[in-house]
């Protein structure tokens, strides 16, 4: 992706629940995700579900530069899953 002109993001891991819920139109019950028990931050209160918040903050970000922006992101996502030790998996 980045050979072909695209830039890359590099978004944090943990996020706000409403990036994960209200801002994509879906529910917190519905997006699957690990909360934090005592974040610092309100922005750092879930790890992410889907990369699109982090892709839409980074637009919001960046939108008085030039048009297109080509971006794309590969990262972690976080989901509970009980048959994991952990309790969740990447």
């Amino acid at each position: 992706m980045a050979f072909a002109g695209y830039k890359e993001c590099l978004n944090f891991a943990l996020c706000s629940k409403e990036e994960i819920s209200s801002k994509i139109n879906q529910k917190v019950e519905e997006s699957n995700c690990i909360t934090i028990g005592n974040p610092k931050t309100m922005d750092f209160q879930t790890a992410r579900t889907t990369l699109l918040p982090g892709l839409m903050k980074t637009l919001a970000g960046n939108k008085n530069n030039k048009l297109p922006l080509d971006l794309f992101e590969l990262s972690d996502v976080v989901f509970k899953d009980a048959a994991e030790e952990q309790g969740a998996k990447n």
